[in-house]
């Protein structure tokens, strides 16, 4: 994940809130990756595939039901907290679809 600015404190919170989903601290912008990088002791770094979720949401086709709402047909096999994770980690990337590539 990459932040198109750096992120204020506040907007972070958010992100630290669902540190146990992501595992991170902090969401680096791509010139802060690069550092992290040459800093671990690679020397050649380029940005292979550049793309924001805000692309990668408007090319999403959603599936749906004969009577037009969306398909989602959940398994008794997951657990309830999963979808609840799930649903979470939805809105914070709709909400902030257009500030992380």
């Amino acid at each position: 994940m990459t932040a198109a600015f750096p992120f204020p404190e506040e907007m972070m919170h958010v992100f630290r809130r669902l540190n146990g989903i992501y595992g991170i601290a902090q969401v680096p912008t791509e010139s802060e990756w690069m550092g992290i990088y040459n800093n671990a002791g690679f020397n050649l770094i380029k940005t292979v595939l550049e793309n924001s979720v805000t692309k990668a949401l408007n090319t999403q086709t959603l599936q749906r039901d004969s009577d037009g709402s969306l398909e989602f047909d959940p398994s008794d096999s997951i657990d309830s907290s999963i979808y609840e994770i799930w649903d979470e980690h939805q809105l914070l990337t709709e909400k902030y679809a257009k500030l992380v590539n």
